[in-house]
């Protein structure tokens, strides 16, 4: 009898560790499935603990203890955010703050339905929801976009009848703009829509390449250098291609301008680029094509703003010295074109929220591995619980597999699941609000196994950054 428990002990720690497996190694069926019900575990390995404690056997029972805590540890996340960083306190008075300047707008609102959504303060109330083959209801979907006012909504999963009948529902007149993604072969279970009542600065159906169904964008101006960008995903389901699963998750970071996730080092310093415009606006004048080399100066001088406000902090500049060697060299060699570098047209920054059917949670290495990128999950942010979407016709158990993503300067509240008849999803309703710093990080969702791996590739970029530092000063 212990022996055989000991035997399932050991499988289940098995099965448990697979979400550590490296990012895209769990594109292998049946692993997506596996990893999916990791988070139920902890049932056995209680089981597994009583069983050993009735039996007295203290080191299957320790054992068994153990493995039950490492179950629960991402679980917990969806209630601890982060509450070991440095940040807490500061997180949690702002909370409090923003729920008393909430419950004061509402005393003062004299509508009979409090608002949730003020675009114009930079607060949005976003609602996503897999339609089912385009058999969610309609009218059902409007009246929540008008109960959760709603000022943002992505579908994923639509056909054209479904949007001929939210048409007809009123959906136009709460929502008048929208963009839907092309209707293709490969879709899987139909195509993807976003819908916004403020008016768009750009849309696109196809917003970043990802093998499943396009993935449609609307971009808003915020302020006179900040844009936010919204986006409804749906990478493929494991059972229409594992690898095409994970690739699809992974395959959302291109939404990021930057990923947090690449090393600082494959990005030059202002300096640098700055040196290396000066040269080039240098040879454009001896140069025939004067005009197109110095349109491309221009291109190149306002990439490198927007590469050093994404990546480097002052202290980040100062660090970056095998960059600055190259500068300073190009500084002795030309100077004819200062202005131009001087003063280039700033980039807008771009803040990214995509929303949607994932079909992963983060015992999912790859759906870590697009956190770790520079997302944040809403449901984590709010830290008030899990938000299971599927299946919709079971209380228990459900699990995770919709999505409200954003990078950093936006904060999460009341994140909640409607259910809507039609789907095997339930909708996932989240608040989104500006806030002027960045984003802390969610508890238990960073990506683990890059880091456990040595030589790290961020440590021999930091060790090559300070061997080049030394030897500057040692000259």
């Amino acid at each position: 009898m212990l022996i055989a428990m000991w035997i399932v002990l050991i499988v289940l720690i098995a099965w448990l560790a697979l979400t550590e497996l490296p990012a895209g190694w769990d594109g292998h069926k049946p692993l997506p499935y596996l990893i999916a019900l990791t988070p139920f575990l902890w049932i056995p390995f209680t089981a597994l603990a009583v069983g050993a404690a009735c039996l007295h056997d203290w080191a299957l029972t320790i054992c068994a203890v153990v493995a039950l805590i490492a179950s629960l540890m991402r679980k917990s996340a969806y209630w601890l955010n982060d509450i070991k960083a440095p940040n807490t306190a500061a997180a949690l008075a702002r909370r409090l703050a923003a729920r008393k300047a909430r419950e004061a707008d509402d005393a003062t609102n004299n509508a009979a339905r409090p608002r949730k959504s003020h675009p114009e303060r930079g607060q949005f109330r976003v609602l996503t929801l897999n339609c089912r083959y385009g058999r969610a209801d309609a009218e059902q979907i409007v009246d929540l976009v008008k109960s959760e006012d709603v000022a943002v909504l992505a579908l994923q999963e639509l056909s054209e009848d479904l949007v001929s009948r939210l048409d007809a529902a009123g959906l136009g007149a709460l929502l008048p703009y929208r963009e839907l993604g092309e209707p293709l072969a490969t879709d899987n279970g139909g195509f993807n829509g976003v819908w916004m009542r403020v008016e768009p600065s750009a849309s696109t159906p196809t917003g970043v390449p990802i093998p499943a169904a396009d993935v449609p964008t609307m971009t808003i101006p915020f302020s006179s250098t900040r844009d936010i960008t919204f986006a409804s995903a749906h990478p493929k389901s494991p059972m229409r291609g594992c690898r095409a699963w994970s690739e699809g998750i992974i395959g959302l970071r291109a939404l990021i301008r930057h990923p947090k996730d690449e090393p600082l080092e494959k990005y030059p310093t202002l300096a640098a680029i700055d040196a290396a415009n000066r040269a080039a606006a240098a040879a454009a004048t001896k140069s025939a094509d004067h005009d197109d080399a110095f349109t491309q100066v221009a291109i190149s001088a306002r990439s490198a703003t927007a590469d050093q406000s994404a990546h480097h902090s002052q202290t980040d500049h100062a660090d970056h010295t095998d960059y600055t060697d190259h500068a300073s060299n190009a500084d002795h060699t030309t100077n004819t074109a200062p202005t131009l570098a001087a003063h280039p047209e700033p980039e807008r920054e771009t803040i990214s929220v995509v929303m949607g059917d994932f079909n992963s949670s983060i015992p999912h290495p790859s759906f870590r591995k697009l956190l770790a990128a520079g997302f944040h999950d809403a449901a984590l942010t709010d830290a008030r619980g899990l938000r299971p979407t599927y299946p919709r016709w079971l209380k228990w158990p459900r699990i995770v597999l919709d999505h409200v993503l954003f990078t950093d300067y936006l904060t999460a509240c009341d994140v909640r699941a409607v259910e809507v008849a039609g789907t095997d999803h339930l909708a996932l309703a989240a608040t989104l609000t500006i806030i002027d710093h960045p984003t802390p990080l969610n508890a238990g969702a960073g990506e683990t196994w890059p880091d456990s791996l040595p030589p790290l590739a961020r440590e021999r970029a930091r060790d090559r950054i300070r061997a080049a530092r030394d030897d500057e000063d040692a000259d």
